[in-house]
């Protein structure tokens, strides 16, 4: 993420946290609401076109992106 704070994790709506894994729906501190499923530090964040975001961590954040842009530009969705 280059901007992570608008979508730092405030308080927990719906989920779980345990040690090391943090699943659910969460309010941000400047992003709204987002769905999150954190296990590690490198995250990967986008905002749906239903108006929340959704925050994951990855092993390959540069390759996860680069699947998502390629799946949106397949389906004639907008970037």
């Amino acid at each position: 993420m280059n901007e992570p704070r608008g979508y730092q994790l405030k308080w927990r709506t719906i989920g779980l946290s345990v040690p090391g894994y943090q699943l659910g729906w969460f309010r941000t501190a400047g992003e709204g609401r987002v769905l999150a499923a954190i296990s590690g530090h490198d995250l990967v964040a986008f905002k749906t076109l239903d108006d929340f975001g959704i925050v994951v961590s990855a092993q390959d954040c540069d390759g996860l992106i680069a699947l998502l842009r390629d799946h949106l530009r397949k389906s004639d969705m907008p970037l």
